[in-house]
Protein backbone atom coordinates (compact mmCIF):
# COMPACT_ATOMS: atom_id res chain seq x y z
CA UNK A 1 0.00 0.00 0.00
CA UNK A 2 1.08 3.44 -1.04
CA UNK A 3 1.75 5.56 2.22
CA UNK A 4 -0.31 8.48 0.95
CA UNK A 5 -1.82 9.11 -2.19
CA UNK A 6 -3.86 12.68 -2.30
CA UNK A 7 -6.99 11.89 -3.73
CA UNK A 8 -10.42 10.82 -3.26
CA UNK A 9 -10.22 6.62 -3.10
CA UNK A 10 -6.43 7.06 -2.25
CA UNK A 11 -4.83 5.53 0.71
CA UNK A 12 -2.55 7.14 3.30
CA UNK A 13 -0.70 5.70 6.16
CA UNK A 14 0.53 7.30 9.58
CA UNK A 15 2.09 6.05 12.16
CA UNK A 16 2.95 7.37 15.59
CA UNK A 17 4.88 6.49 18.55
CA UNK A 18 5.32 8.79 21.97
CA UNK A 19 4.55 9.04 25.29
CA UNK A 20 0.70 8.66 26.60
CA UNK A 21 -0.67 10.77 29.01
CA UNK A 22 -0.25 7.76 31.90
CA UNK A 23 3.55 7.83 30.77
CA UNK A 24 3.77 4.97 29.03
CA UNK A 25 5.03 4.28 25.60
CA UNK A 26 2.01 4.68 22.70
CA UNK A 27 2.43 3.73 19.39
CA UNK A 28 -0.76 3.47 16.24
CA UNK A 29 -0.64 2.36 13.31
CA UNK A 30 -3.43 3.82 11.12
CA UNK A 31 -4.09 2.98 7.45
CA UNK A 32 -7.05 4.30 5.98
CA UNK A 33 -8.81 6.47 2.77
CA UNK A 34 -9.10 9.73 1.64
CA UNK A 35 -12.55 10.46 1.01
CA UNK A 36 -12.86 13.87 -0.28
CA UNK A 37 -10.32 16.11 -1.20
CA UNK A 38 -11.50 19.97 -2.12
CA UNK A 39 -7.91 21.50 -2.84
CA UNK A 40 -7.82 24.46 -0.21
CA UNK A 41 -11.11 23.88 0.94
CA UNK A 42 -11.57 20.72 2.52
CA UNK A 43 -10.01 17.05 3.41
CA UNK A 44 -11.87 14.07 4.48
CA UNK A 45 -10.19 10.80 5.59
CA UNK A 46 -11.41 7.79 7.71
CA UNK A 47 -9.71 4.76 8.80
CA UNK A 48 -12.65 2.71 8.21
CA UNK A 49 -11.75 1.98 4.70
CA UNK A 50 -8.26 2.28 3.13
CA UNK A 51 -7.48 2.84 -0.54
CA UNK A 52 -9.45 1.58 -3.53
CA UNK A 53 -12.17 2.15 -1.62
CA UNK A 54 -11.47 -1.05 0.38
CA UNK A 55 -13.29 -1.68 4.03
CA UNK A 56 -11.12 -2.47 6.74
CA UNK A 57 -11.39 -3.26 9.91
CA UNK A 58 -10.02 -0.23 12.54
CA UNK A 59 -8.45 -0.44 15.83
CA UNK A 60 -9.86 3.02 16.25
CA UNK A 61 -12.97 3.67 14.11
CA UNK A 62 -12.82 7.57 12.83
CA UNK A 63 -13.80 9.67 10.34
CA UNK A 64 -11.92 13.18 10.07
CA UNK A 65 -12.93 16.24 8.14
CA UNK A 66 -10.79 19.40 7.83
CA UNK A 67 -11.99 22.34 5.96
CA UNK A 68 -9.86 25.85 5.38
CA UNK A 69 -11.36 29.38 5.72
CA UNK A 70 -9.50 32.84 4.65
CA UNK A 71 -9.76 34.64 7.48
CA UNK A 72 -8.25 38.02 7.64
CA UNK A 73 -4.96 37.45 5.78
CA UNK A 74 -4.91 33.89 7.48
CA UNK A 75 -6.18 30.69 7.30
CA UNK A 76 -8.79 29.31 9.72
CA UNK A 77 -9.06 25.52 10.21
CA UNK A 78 -12.15 23.57 11.61
CA UNK A 79 -11.16 19.81 12.35
CA UNK A 80 -13.86 17.81 13.47
CA UNK A 81 -13.25 13.86 14.52
CA UNK A 82 -16.01 11.65 14.10
CA UNK A 83 -15.74 8.07 15.92
CA UNK A 84 -17.54 4.82 15.76
CA UNK A 85 -18.98 4.86 19.25
CA UNK A 86 -18.75 7.34 22.94
CA UNK A 87 -16.26 4.77 24.01
CA UNK A 88 -13.79 4.41 20.97
CA UNK A 89 -14.01 8.31 21.49
CA UNK A 90 -13.01 8.18 24.91
CA UNK A 91 -10.54 5.64 24.01
CA UNK A 92 -8.98 7.99 21.69
CA UNK A 93 -8.81 10.68 24.38
CA UNK A 94 -7.07 8.40 26.50
CA UNK A 95 -4.51 7.69 24.28
CA UNK A 96 -3.56 12.04 24.06
CA UNK A 97 -5.99 12.92 21.13
CA UNK A 98 -6.70 16.61 22.32
CA UNK A 99 -2.37 16.92 22.98
CA UNK A 100 -1.77 15.35 19.73
CA UNK A 101 -4.20 17.47 17.68
CA UNK A 102 -3.07 20.51 19.40
CA UNK A 103 0.65 19.50 18.46
CA UNK A 104 -0.25 19.22 15.07
CA UNK A 105 -1.49 22.41 14.88
CA UNK A 106 1.56 24.13 16.67
CA UNK A 107 4.32 22.49 13.71
CA UNK A 108 1.39 23.41 11.29
CA UNK A 109 1.36 27.43 12.36
CA UNK A 110 5.42 26.96 12.49
CA UNK A 111 5.64 25.42 8.85
CA UNK A 112 2.77 28.40 7.58
CA UNK A 113 5.17 31.02 9.36
CA UNK A 114 8.02 29.26 7.67
CA UNK A 115 6.35 29.85 4.51
CA UNK A 116 5.22 33.89 4.55
CA UNK A 117 7.99 34.75 7.34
Amino acid sequence: MKAFEFRAGGSFHTYMTGPLPDGTQGRSDNPGCFLEIVPMERIVGTSMLVGGWRPAKSWLGMTSIFTFSDVDGGTLLHALAMHTTPEERAKHKDMGFEQGWGTMLTQWDEFAAGLTG
